[in-house]
């Protein structure tokens, strides 16, 4: 025999019923609050600037004429065109086509070494001066990926070797560098994939022996609008991925080197203005 269920019992099941969602909510918003909180003290250490690394960009900042970079956070990897890795160095340092001029005319090459985290450097089209010829800049850079300092009003001649063994893209072109492009440039260049030295001063001869340290990656060559002169000699066929080779107007002269149709991915060849006679085994 069931015996009945007294008001008193129906209101109190009542209000645990009541009370278990109003609870269930209240966790829930709580733990939500906990894990935005947690999510945010973890982006600021995992993006807090070292310090050294700040006070480098702003060396860096201190030889600008113009404009005034608005860098005035505490934090570095907040400024604009910085990128910071989770350890809190500079892997990016972006600021193309921002009307940079230097006060001396000094490249700042001391300040940038100390960047040593540096993937990404991209300072095109500005009107940065100065010289590259300096060691303790490309030295610095071991982990340097993308160098893009084109259309700038850089001169002098390039550097011993390439900053880095890693970097597959290096853009100098449209500046005022001269001088000859040294095989020595190359010697580390194993992963390179893009190499444009166009719109320079630069002399001498092609130097095919880049295709000897950069064989199995090198895919774009641009010489051209340069003072190089002279036949290009064999070992560009050992750039075995070449897609575009570049060297129109300059003072080149004789015959492509057989070599060089070696390469089955090859889809552009640009001789234009050089007395050139291509030849072809086909």
């Amino acid at each position: 025999m069931h015996k009945p269920v007294s008001n008193r019992s129906k209101s109190t099941s009542k209000k645990e019923m009541l009370v278990q969602p109003a609870n269930h909510a209240m966790v829930s918003s709580l733990s939500c609050f906990l894990l935005i909180f947690i999510l945010l003290f973890t982006h600021n250490i995992i993006h807090a600037c070292i310090q050294t690394q700040r006070i480098s960009l702003l060396s860096f900042a201190f030889t600008l004429s113009s404009p005034f970079l608005n860098w005035t956070s505490s934090s570095c990897c907040n400024w604009q065109g910085i990128t910071c890795n989770r350890d809190g160095w500079v892997t990016h340092l972006q600021l193309p086509s921002k009307g940079l001029k230097l006060k001396g005319g000094i490249f700042p090459s001391s300040s940038l070494a100390n960047l040593i985290h540096l993937t990404h450097l991209n300072l095109s089209h500005n009107s940065l001066s100065g010289s590259l010829d300096q060691t303790e800049f490309f030295l610095s850079l071991n982990d340097l990926e993308i160098l893009d300092l084109s259309y700038n009003l850089l001169f002098g001649v390039l550097p011993s070797s390439l900053p880095s063994s890693h970097i597959p893209m290096v853009d100098l072109s449209s500046n005022r560098l001269h001088g000859a492009v040294s095989s020595s440039f190359f010697q580390q260049a194993w992963n390179l994939t893009s190499f444009n030295v166009s719109n320079n001063t630069f002399s001498g001869s092609i130097p095919s022996s880049i295709c000897r340290h950069s064989s199995s990656s090198l895919r774009h060559l641009d010489f051209s609008f340069n003072y190089f002169n002279g036949s290009i000699s064999s070992g560009l066929g050992k750039c075995s991925k070449l897609q575009i080779f570049c060297a129109g107007h300059n003072y080149l002269s004789g015959s492509l080197p057989e070599d060089m149709f070696n390469s089955t991915t090859l889809e552009e060849i640009s001789l234009d203005t050089s007395k050139f006679i291509v030849w072809s085994s086909e």
